[in-house]
């Protein structure tokens, strides 16, 4: 057998070629502890610290020009749900007048301003549109994960598996996910009268 062509620069090796071998020079050659090269760990430390500020700013710039960013792409449901969500609380906060809503016993608009332009139906609104929303953002930052495929045998089975490992997580209930479903049909049954 041949002697071990890795080590052949240390000229140093007398192991023959085997697999055993091979992997040692291999882990021996390529081995990198920072505590053995600090100046190269601060380096490479610095060297992404660099690029992570480049990243964010580009970002933080294309937001300012033209409202979202290229990241904002990679997830644009969780950019989304995240905008949809804050602006909603705003709204709520800030409003400066009220649209006219639907007479829910009626299913259509009344005609009298003092019906059709009610302030506590459209609170009403715009609260189930933002828990709809917080339902959303929750299942965004991985504490709820969206289950509504599954059946309710999958979702034990599943729910069961994952708090194994992480104990708040959770799947939606049927409960949440009409609240989401109920969300979404408010969201576009007045998407034109979302203004302040």
């Amino acid at each position: 057998m041949a002697e071990c062509k890795k080590c052949k620069l240390e000229k140093t090796c007398n192991k023959k070629d085997s697999l055993e071998s091979l992997q040692v020079c291999f882990d021996k050659q390529t081995r990198w502890d920072w505590w053995e090269y600090p100046h190269i760990f601060w380096l490479r430390y610095i060297v992404r610290s660099w690029e992570d500020l480049c990243l964010y700013s580009k970002r933080t710039i294309q937001r300012a020009i033209r409202g979202w960013g290229d990241s904002d792409l990679w997830n644009m449901h969780c950019f989304l749900t995240d905008t949809i969500l804050n602006m909603l609380v705003e709204l709520k906060r800030v409003k400066g007048g009220i649209p006219a809503t639907i007479d829910p016993a009626i299913g259509k608009f009344t005609g009298d301003p003092d019906k059709d332009y009610d302030e506590k139906r459209w609170n009403n609104i715009l609260d189930e549109m933002i828990e709809g929303f917080a339902i959303l953002k929750k299942c965004d930052l991985g504490d709820l994960e969206w289950g509504e495929q599954l059946s309710s045998n999958q979702k034990i089975k599943l729910q069961t598996s994952m708090r194994k490992r992480f104990p708040s997580w959770t799947l939606t209930t049927r409960e949440e996910e009409k609240k989401v479903a109920n969300a979404w049909k408010l969201f576009t049954k007045y998407y034109q009268s979302l203004w302040d």
